[in-house]
């Protein structure tokens, strides 16, 4: 046990991280869960230290998070879907649960819950949730869209109207047009979704649509189509785009007025902006495995992934950035982090252990990191041929929960960088030259 502030003392445990506990208001608030937490002080700049049994020790720079979950009376701690409609925070989850609290509230809210009623007990999540209006959530699941008027304050008085039958992959909205992607098909709902058109697609197993320069952007497990509707028959044309840039798995889309940020399985986040495409890769994020992605603001950027989210902040018209990183360490309940929205300055962060809430998106004032070398630097060092060359590398950061990664490439032997988990890298036979 350690003292930690004002009423607050942290407790060690065994797998499940520290915790936090504000012994006036009971208060409590977990950090490093699923780790084995060994001492914990905090510095005269509020910033939390943590030490642990197996992977060093962590710096936690943003300690301000609030975890709304069971005992908050969140009906299932699985959030896979965020929204704010009408002055409600509305969460999605498996079981077509939707649950919903009241924002701007001086006390912890009560939370209420909507039952979707799909008519079946499996492949029933929500899958999407968009605000039109203001006042009215479009909701999808694995079984159709539902339409939610939240005009009345009311919430007893809400009740989802289902307008389609089918599994449902993404939606988009501009003006009050509304896309929507289907198994097979991109779906148009029109004239507050009294209209419906539809287009049959090709087989590519979509997940995502977005609107970006005046045309609809589709993603899909076989890469990225330009959708182009015509005529009222039903007519379109489509075509693969930036195939040559690499992108081939597209899990998530998000644009704004300027760019459009793709989303892949493995290779990343790419940004459009234009003509230009910039990468953003592990370990600048988190992880290349993008779960969604969401901009708060024209110039922020949220990088969900299954290790925590990354905050790209742009500017200099997209020429420069600066990336936060906010997982276990920072205060999340979980990495696994699934969506995020934004209500005045308050961040709320979807995980599957539950919500968190922020405004704090990280210390990046934080000194550089400092480099140790047992070499002097211009100098060079002499092995003998035909003995292997082993190369170590120790990294510190207080931030990655012991994920650090370590990449070597000796010039004139490798074409490519290669990974070394375990920052040592061994070479057998090298040939006679000077290398760099």
């Amino acid at each position: 046990m350690y003292l930690t502030g004002k009423n607050t003392f942290a407790v060690t445990t065994v797998k499940q991280g520290t915790y936090i506990i504000n012994y006036v208001t009971g208060e409590r608030k977990n950090y490093l869960n699923n780790n084995i937490t060994t001492a914990t002080v905090i510095d005269r700049e509020n910033n939390l230290w943590f030490g642990s049994y197996d992977k060093g020790f962590f710096l936690c720079t943003n300690p301000e998070i609030k975890i709304i979950n069971k005992e908050s009376g969140l009906a299932n701690e699985d959030v896979l879907k965020l929204a704010i409609a009408g002055g409600y925070l509305f969460t999605g989850h498996v079981l077509s649960t939707l649950s919903y609290m009241k924002l701007g509230a001086n006390q912890t809210p009560s939370i209420g819950t909507i039952t979707m009623n799909q008519n079946r007990s499996d492949f029933n999540r929500i899958t999407n949730l968009l605000t039109i209006s203001g006042n009215t959530l479009v909701i999808g699941t694995d079984n159709g869209i539902f339409r939610l008027d939240i005009s009345n304050k009311n919430p007893l008085s809400w009740h989802s109207v289902k307008i389609f039958y089918g599994p449902i992959k993404g939606i988009a909205a501009r003006s009050d047009t509304v896309y929507f992607l289907t198994q097979n098909a991109v779906g148009v709902l029109t004239d507050k979704f009294k209209h419906q058109l539809g287009y049959n697609f090709k087989p590519i197993r979509m997940t995502s649509v977005t609107w970006y320069k005046s045309k609809t952007l589709v993603g899909s497990l076989y890469g990225l189509y330009q959708f182009v509707p015509f005529g009222s028959a039903g007519k379109f044309s489509s075509i693969r785009i930036l195939a040559d840039k690499g992108i081939n798995v597209v899990k998530s889309l998000a644009s704004n007025n300027d760019v459009c940020a793709i989303g892949t399985e493995a290779q990343g986040m790419f940004l459009l902006a234009g003509e230009k495409i910039v990468q953003f890769r592990s370990p600048a994020i988190f992880s290349g495995d993008i779960r969604k992605l969401v901009w708060t603001d024209d110039n922020t950027l949220w990088v969900c992934t299954a290790n925590g989210v990354s905050i790209i902040s742009f500017h200099n018209h997209y020429q420069n950035y600066r990336i936060s990183l906010l997982n276990t360490s920072n205060g999340l309940p979980s990495d696994n982090v699934a969506d995020v929205v934004q209500n005045g300055h308050d961040y709320y962060i979807a995980t599957d252990q539950g919500i968190a809430v922020t405004q704090n998106l990280g210390n990046t004032s934080l000194p550089k990191p400092v480099l140790i070398n047992d070499g002097i630097p211009g100098t060079q060092s002499s092995f003998t041929y035909g003995r292997p060359v082993i190369f170590n590398c120790v990294a510190l950061s207080y931030k990655s929960m012991g994920k650090i990664q370590y990449r070597f490439r000796l010039k004139g032997v490798d074409k490519n960088w290669s990974v070394a988990p375990s920052g040592e890298k061994r070479f057998d036979l090298l040939p006679p030259e000077t290398m760099s």
